[in-house]
């Protein structure tokens, strides 16, 4: 068994420690002047990177230096992977990228290191969250990391082959399929209940409700696609927070995921916010969909609105607790903590809805004592 490291006073996860600049400028001349690392940065696909024992970039492929040019980021070298790549978390650790709580969670950071204390070959896939110029941006990798002896030293080949087109696409059919077998099961229970003279009016209001959450889905998902390619448009306007918190809630309630649970709506009245009303509903029903299915039934879930320090914040409570290992992964794009279902955009699509386009934050609080809370914050009120 790979025994990882578990943390110390200056690091949370993989060892802290940089190489001295002479050194680190020695081993990136060594790359430079190896013609194995040349052959190996010129004949690999995807993005290629040589690391030296502290995780730091010696020399990347011109795949990948075109990547950065292209959004005016740094040279790679002397940095690590996270932080040349805009990862969330980069920047949270003691010695940064590698050294974060997060970091434990991260397939980059796994392959890397199996790959050095097994001296050996380790893949992976990764699964990144990234802001980069404010925009928040999930991607996937299916990384490989090898141990490669290249005469000046022994150094470590990274290559990260971008995965996030098949991730998508395999997370989308797995929720339609999902999703359109429940439905194509409720229909035939209620196509049943018909043939037996029940009350055809009351089916078909039932047959009418199995179909609007259908078509719900497919919109919502249609909506997510649009919004990362970067073609959505935001209609904001004058909007009551109460009243978007009741039409979300009679929404909630309307759905399976509500049966037994009960939700709750904490506003005042007469309150108004600046925002896209469409958008502002989507992100608050993902946060409560997320929060009824974190709930045993005889439960509540409570949807609120406040004004802290004139920024106006909603908020969605359930008295649940997330486990660290998945709070660290809730915002990244096709992770899911329900594995049959093939979820996990619902929380990515925030995200992507309230700070690329709202220009807000979505952020989320968890203890034992205060429960699960998943806030959504606009920009404050001039």
């Amino acid at each position: 068994m790979l025994n990882l490291p578990h943390g110390s006073d200056d690091t949370y996860f993989a060892p802290a420690g940089r190489a001295h600049p002479s050194r680190l400028q020695a081993q990136v001349a060594a790359c430079l002047e190896s013609p194995l690392a040349k052959a190996i940065l010129d004949s690999l696909s995807g993005y290629v990177v040589i690391l030296n024992s502290q995780r730091q970039v010696l020399a990347a492929n011109a795949e990948l230096e075109d990547a950065l040019l292209l959004r005016r980021a740094d040279s790679p070298t002397g940095r690590r992977w996270g932080e040349i790549m805009g990862c969330v978390h980069a920047n949270d650790g003691p010695d940064l990228c590698g050294t974060s709580k997060a970091c434990s969670c991260c397939g980059a950071a796994l392959a890397i290191l199996a790959s050095s204390l097994q001296d050996g070959r380790a893949r992976t896939e990764c699964r990144m969250a990234m802001r980069r110029d404010g925009i928040w941006e999930g991607r996937e990798f299916l990384v490989t990391a090898s141990m490669v002896d290249m005469g000046a030293g022994r150094f470590q080949v990274v290559v990260f082959q971008d995965a996030s087109e098949r991730l998508r696409r395999e997370t989308l059919e797995k929720m339609f399929l999902h999703d359109l077998a429940n439905t194509v099961l409720a229909l035939e229970g209620w196509t049943s209940v018909l043939e037996k003279g029940v009350d055809e009016h009351i089916v078909a209001g039932k047959i009418l409700s199995i179909s609007k959450r259908l078509s719900d889905f497919v919109n919502d998902h249609r909506l997510v696609l649009r919004a990362e390619s970067g073609d959505l448009d935001v209609c904001a306007r004058e909007t009551d927070p109460r009243e978007i918190l009741e039409s979300v809630a009679g929404i909630l309630r309307s759905h399976p995921a509500c049966r037994n649970r009960m939700v709750l709506v904490d506003a005042p009245e007469g309150g108004s916010v600046a925002a896209d009303p469409s958008l502002l509903v989507r992100i608050l029903l993902n946060m409560g969909l997320n929060a009824l299915e974190a709930v045993a039934p005889g439960v509540g879930i409570r949807l609120s609105f406040a004004m802290e320090d004139r920024t106006p914040v909603f908020s969605v409570w359930n008295p649940g607790t997330i486990p660290a290992d998945i709070s660290h992964q809730i915002f990244h794009r096709s992770f899911s903590t329900k594995a049959k279902s093939g979820r996990g955009l619902g929380s990515h699509s925030m995200k992507i809805l309230g700070e690329n386009y709202l220009k807000g934050k979505v952020d989320f609080t968890t203890s034992p004592d205060e429960g699960t809370i998943f806030r959504f914050w606009l920009p404050p009120v001039p």
